[in-house]
């Protein structure tokens, strides 16, 4: 049903369920990173009834903002929505530069090695030094506690509690960083509200 309209050869895809009395198709991409699928409803969409569909598999940040594919809608045929899926799958393989990497644990770059057992003493939690692009650094791992919704904004309540608990001033942070356990950077922090306070 789907086949007949797909290319034999995907680059960096491949399919992991064809299911015809369903209607149901699936790929893999980019070593299970990502799947994109196609389903059918005609009880709920009886004149679009193909759905396609797209989700980031790996992974606990989204890497890309995923509403610009417009991988989520429907079509009157199957060929009209595996062109749409090669359409997704072709901006992926065009876009995968910019995508964020793969963050299964975020760090929080805290400065130089030298203040590790200042950090460790006041946060707690798992610290370590790691080498990033030459600077040996204090990186201290990221939850979300501190009563936050996302992870810069729990690695912000912690930069402000090790300032208060400490000589530490905001302006030491100013150079702090998100990044993945493998130490990839994935995202800057803005410190400007702390600032703020510890100028009042």
């Amino acid at each position: 049903m789907y086949l007949s309209h797909l290319p034999s050869i995907i680059p960096n895809w491949e399919i992991v369920e064809n299911d015809e009395e369903y209607h149901y198709l699936e790929l893999s991409g980019y070593s299970g990173e990502f799947r994109i699928y196609l389903t059918e409803d005609r009880y709920e969409n009886p004149d679009k009834p193909y759905k396609l569909g797209f989700d980031q598999t790996k992974g606990i940040l989204e890497r890309f903002d995923y509403s610009t594919l417009e991988a989520d809608s429907l079509y009157s045929t199957p060929k009209e929505a595996v062109q749409e899926m090669m359409e997704v799958i072709k901006s992926i393989t065009d876009l995968y530069n910019e995508f964020l990497p793969v963050t299964n644990e975020v760090f929080l770059a805290l400065g130089d090695a030298r203040h590790f057992d200042s950090i460790q003493n006041i946060l707690g939690g798992e610290t370590k030094i790691a080498d990033y692009k030459g600077q040996s650094l204090v990186f201290r791992k990221v939850s979300l506690t501190w009563g936050s919704l996302s992870y810069e904004d729990a690695a912000i309540k912690s930069i402000k509690f090790l300032t208060e608990q400490s000589p530490f001033q905001t302006d030491d942070f100013s150079d702090c960083f998100l990044c993945n356990e493998k130490f990839d950077w994935i995202g800057g922090i803005e410190l400007g509200t702390l600032k703020h306070e510890s100028h009042s």
